[in-house]
Parts: structure tokens; C-alpha cells; sequence
């Protein structure tokens, strides 16, 4: 388990590890999973990835994504190309993306398309703070992160703080949607100049603002009655 999730498929470490044992060039496996939120809902979601030869690109990018619950990778990778010690040492917020990034460089992964744990979506926790000030001390040491990994890719990652900025922005903006937040999201989509995404321009005004909100909502309704 990892945090409150739960494994509900009985066979997942079964599964994985076969895969790992008949295929030497695979370093980590994951899974689909389903997402359980405040009202007790469940939805089943499908992991979908672009294929490319460049994991290590689309990873960093935000391209590629794998439920940290859901997967299993090889020791020897984290005992090789991951020094926990910096982890501690920097006080970095998260530690999954960051140590697949990594080990990315060295193997490949997997998806197992099968349902085997079950991710419990909250509205305040450490990867999704539901204050302002939580959120922007998060980014800060998401920063220091990101800058010991570009020195660890230097020549792959070049480090832009313009965008950087922009894309802290662009989460607080997201963060000022979640709480119907008009004011902050005005002042945060102002900020998010690399990201010109319909949250921001609809942050500019405050009809539009409160309908992207509700269609949304009606959205995530729709998803789960599906």
C-alpha cells in the first residue's frame, strides 16, 4: 500500500513480478487503478500513455504518468541511480517523480492493463495542499528538486525561470478554481504567461470563470455516473 491507497487485485505482485523476471530490459511495472473520492465513489481509470523511444522526456514533461501505488521496479535501479540521502538532505515534497525520472534513463516501463489498486483522491493533502501558502512553500521545494535534477541531466534539461514562475502560477490558478476563487484567479492567470490554456483565459472573466467551473463539475458527474 502507499499512504491510504489499497491494493484490491490479490494477483497484482504475482503479475508484476513475472513480468519483471521474463524481461530483463523492463525496470518497473505498473497498473490501472481506481479512484476513490470523499463521497465514496468509485471510478475505474484506464492509464493512457504516449508511446515514444524518449521515457525520460515524456516523464519529465508530465506526458507519462504511473500511479506510484500501482507499481513495482527493481531494486538495484533505486540502489544505483537514487541517492535517498539528497532526497533528505534537500527536503524534497515528493519522491516518486524524481525517482522515476532517475531510473528512466536506465530501463524501460511497463503497463499492465489491469485494475489492481485503489487511489483515494482527498481535497487536502501533501501533493494537493487546499491553501494558497501550502501550496506555494510546496512549489519552493519542488524547485530546489527540480534544480538537482537538471544538474543531474545537465546537457538533457536547461533550467527556464520565466517558465518556472509561469507554471507555479498556473497551479495556484488551479488550486483559485477549486476554491471559486474569481480574485485570485484573475491575479494567477496573469502570471501563467507559458500557459495559455482556457483556465486562464477564462480567469479573465467572471461569467466565464463560474462556467468552466460548473461544466466541470457537470463533467466529473457525468464521468462518474458513466
Amino acid at each position: 500500500m502507499c499512504d491510504d491507497d489499497y491494493w484490491h487485485n490479490e494477483y497484482k505482485l504475482q503479475k508484476q513480478v513475472e513480468i519483471l523476471e521474463n524481461n530483463i530490459e523492463i525496470g518497473l511495472v505498473h497498473t490501472n487503478y481506481r479512484i476513490l473520492d470523499e463521497q465514496g465513489r468509485i471510478k475505474e481509470k484506464q492509464v493512457k500513455n504516449e508511446k515514444t523511444d524518449n521515457l525520460f522526456l515524456l516523464l519529465f514533461r508530465g506526458k507519462y504518468f504511473n500511479l506510484t501505488s500501482s507499481s513495482i521496479f527493481r531494486k538495484k535501479l533505486m540502489d544505483e541511480y537514487v541517492n535517498l540521502d539528497d532526497y533528505v538532505k534537500y527536503e524534497f515534497p515528493i519522491q516518486d517523480w524524481n525517482t522515476w525520472l532517475l531510473i528512466a534513463k536506465h530501463t524501460t516501463f511497463f503497463h499492465l492493463p489491469e485494475s489492481t489498486v485503489t487511489y483515494r483522491k482527498t481535497s487536502d493533502s501533501v501533493s494537493r495542499p487546499a491553501s494558497y501558502q501550502k501550496l506555494i512553500e510546496k512549489c519552493e521545494k519542488e524547485k530546489i528538486m527540480c534544480k538537482y535534477l537538471y544538474d543531474k541531466f545537465l546537457g538533457d534539461l536547461s533550467f527556464d525561470e520565466r517558465w518556472w514562475n509561469s507554471h507555479v502560477n498556473n497551479m495556484l490558478l488551479s488550486l483559485a478554481y477549486r476554491r471559486r476563487d474569481f480574485r485570485k484567479a484573475q491575479e494567477f492567470a496573469k502570471k501563467a504567461e507559458y500557459h495559455k490554456s482556457l483556465k486562464v483565459r477564462c480567469a479573465k472573466n467572471k461569467l466565464l470563470f463560474y462556467t468552466l467551473i460548473l461544466v466541470k463539475k457537470i463533467k466529473n458527474l457525468c464521468n462518474y455516473l458513466s
